[in-house]
């Protein structure tokens, strides 16, 4: 085989070992312009990349990073440091002392269009300096995440490099809906209360403390939200009887340790008028930060909090796992007890009087 023919079977072999979930993304340009782009790297979870070999990469001492299942982990020295968002890519990490250097056969730096993202936010050449140099290195923002390196064979259109741009993103636009007028509703007065009665694994029958109104009851225990049904409760399930409806008996019976057991509820004959608020919290979810504010002052003990695929418990200071606390002048600080990550749904439903 001639060198030129070894040549070009290489640069066919690296675009086969692209990972085809980020090589389809190519696919979604139309061909007449997708046959135009002749250096691609995703650089999503490898240096893998359409272009002339070598790359290298350097970075000195260890780091971490968040995992696609959104656990965080140790990368080493000289080991590219790839982020994830939860399940989407954020890239590969750059920062004071990495170094990435492709060819400079690629001539990445020339004056043709190059495309490419930082922190899922879309940079091209038509309005950024361009991060290549001749050399090869990176030597465009650090601190950053970049990802989907395309550089073209020619300069591009504005339009096209919408195109390209939109094909590559890892985030679809779409219009916000306006929001629904907000009206206020006569709420009631909540109360949230461990429900009276022996823990031990055996006894079923516990006591509230006040006559609920009985569509609003959100009985939690197993970590879960129980069923209430009329009669015969069976695993995960409640009935509510007796004066005032206050007496619940369980079909399962709570052990004296383990997962929060609770109930929330509206008072019988109490008025009170408020707004129902549905919210992601204000706050970092990077497995470390583990305070988050709320948009507005909460009505006391209407809070119902969800993190770690279950409902935390309200506490009144030190919160421990699966438990929070609210402080602040109108108490719109949370505190969780275990700081959460991206991987699993985290929201606040409350009243607010405002």
């Amino acid at each position: 085989m001639s060198p030129e023919a070894s040549a070009k079977g290489e640069v066919k072999s690296q675009k086969m070992d692209l990972q085809l979930w980020t090589v389809s993304k190519l696919g979604r340009i139309p061909y007449p312009l997708r046959k135009d782009i002749y250096f691609f790297a995703p650089l999503t979870e490898s240096l893998d990349f359409m272009g002339v070999d070598p790359v290298t990469y350097t970075r000195l001492g260890n780091s971490v990073r968040q995992g696609r299942e959104g656990l965080l982990h140790t990368v080493a020295p000289h080991v590219p440091s790839f982020s994830f968002g939860g399940e989407r890519p954020l890239g590969c990490a750059m920062a004071l002392g990495v170094s990435l250097q492709y060819s400079p056969a690629n001539v990445l730096d020339d004056g043709n269009t190059m495309i490419w993202f930082e922190d899922d936010l879309p940079k091209s050449t038509a309005t950024e300096p361009n991060p290549m140099a001749s050399s090869g290195f990176w030597v465009g923002n650090l601190n950053v995440h970049i990802k989907y390196l395309a550089k073209a064979n020619r300069q591009l259109t504005l339009s096209e490099i919408g195109l390209i741009q939109e094909a590559l993103s890892d985030i679809p636009f779409v219009a916000p809906e306006p929001p629904p007028p907000v009206t206020a509703v006569d709420v009631g007065q909540f109360v949230m209360e461990a429900p009276a009665g022996v823990r031990n694994g055996i006894n079923t029958v516990f006591t509230l403390s006040s006559d609920p109104v009985l569509g609003s009851v959100l009985l939690q225990c197993f970590g879960v939200t129980l069923r209430r049904v009329t009669s015969g409760p069976g695993n995960m399930e409640y009935t509510l009887s007796g004066t005032g409806n206050r007496t619940i008996t369980m079909g399962l019976a709570p052990a004296a340790a383990g997962a929060p057991f609770f109930a929330i509820y509206n008072k019988v004959g109490v008025s009170q008028s408020g707004f129902l608020r549905r919210e992601t919290p204000a706050g970092v979810r990077n497995g470390s930060n583990r305070i988050f504010t709320l948009a507005y002052p909460p009505v006391a003990d209407s809070i119902f909090l969800n993190c770690f695929g279950t409902v935390l418990v309200k506490v009144g200071s030190n919160p421990q796992e699966m438990e929070f606390t609210l402080s602040g002048a109108t108490f719109q600080t949370l505190t969780l007890g275990m700081a959460p990550t991206a991987q699993y749904p985290f929201q606040a439903l409350y009243l607010s009087t405002s």
